[in-house]
């Protein structure tokens, strides 16, 4: 298929094997540049966005990321829910929580002057960067008030704390982390794509020996995948437990 074809919107597209060692190249160019520049001067790369630039051209994908005046731009240290994600309140309905994080996210940034503080970059070109408006941490704002939650850092710990006592956002009633929920929905898809009782890795494998394609069984919707719920009585006693242990020394044996 041609790339033609895929601007037309036929069928699906996927770019070759040097388009992708090209992209790779140009990301891993600008990822360097931006870490020998944090280096060099001890601060991360600074970006300040106009407000007129950002109110023409915003684009929120979810609650931790956007495209704004050409930058792709993903928060650091946080992770919102996913669009179609939902939690649980207090009486255990559901509630749409990753659309809620995204019209939060666009509220806090549409028409706004936006300082970016770029960090690094990930493999797929976007910008790993804290962002403030009006002196306030984007990314902070998300977490204490209970639509995001802390995502490999320590960042912003103590908003998440703050968030968990005021049982805010996701943290009213039950909820999934969104890497788990993200995990959760690719294996379902997986088990969709495969026959009963087999993996879709064994599918491939049994075709390529008979020479013939198998046929594809109906298969019955997945339920739900319950990994990775957090509770508020849980969060709730492991901050306890942190609380009890803080100060704490370690004996060493002498």
């Amino acid at each position: 298929m041609t790339r033609e074809h895929a601007r037309k919107g036929e069928g699906d597209w996927r770019p070759s094997g040097r388009v992708v060692r090209q992209w790779a190249r140009h990301v891993g160019k600008l990822r360097e540049g931006i870490r020998n520049r944090s280096r060099r001067d001890g601060v991360p790369l600074c970006i300040v966005l106009r407000a007129e630039d950002v109110s023409k051209f915003l684009t929120v994908s979810d609650g931790d990321g956007f495209v704004a005046a050409g930058l792709r731009i993903r928060l650091l240290g946080m992770d919102a829910p996913e669009i179609e994600q939902a939690c649980l309140d207090e009486e255990g309905r559901e509630w749409p929580c990753g659309k809620r994080a995204r019209w939060r996210l666009y509220e806090l940034l549409s028409g706004r002057e936006i300082e970016v503080r770029i960090h690094d970059v990930d493999c797929y070109g976007r910008l790993l960067a804290t962002c403030h408006v009006g002196g306030r941490d984007v990314g902070e704002t998300m977490v204490r008030e209970g639509l995001a939650v802390c995502y490999r850092s320590d960042r912003y710990k103590e908003a998440e704390r703050e968030a968990l006592r005021h049982r805010r956002g996701m943290w009213q009633g039950a909820h999934q982390t969104p890497e788990s929920w993200r995990r959760c929905r690719r294996g379902d898809d997986r088990k969709r794509d495969a026959p009963d009782g087999m993996t879709a890795t064994a599918s491939k494998a049994g075709a390529k020996r008979s020479g013939r394609p198998q046929r594809k069984k109906p298969q019955p919707v997945p339920v739900a995948c319950t990994e990775g719920w957090t509770e508020v009585g849980d969060a709730f006693r492991q901050l306890l437990r942190r609380a009890r242990n803080f100060g704490r020394r370690k004996k060493v044996a002498g």
